[in-house]
């Protein structure tokens, strides 16, 4: 199983796509990831953002 990371920040521009593919490090990666979110949240105001996690079947 495939982990997919997908985020985009309006205010920046930017997009990313991950795929975490090692099961034991998943966790910590999102944990990571979101509280990048979390720091980008807090240096700029209101900015339109949205964070989701796609899981496939594949191999």
């Amino acid at each position: 199983m495939l982990l997919h990371a997908v985020g985009f920040d309006e205010n920046n521009g930017f997009f990313y796509h991950k795929v975490l593919l090692s099961e034991q490090n998943q966790r910590l990666k999102i944990k990571n990831q979101r509280s990048k979110i979390k720091d980008t949240n807090k240096k700029s105001n209101m900015g339109k953002r949205f964070f989701f996690l796609i899981f496939d079947m594949f191999f």
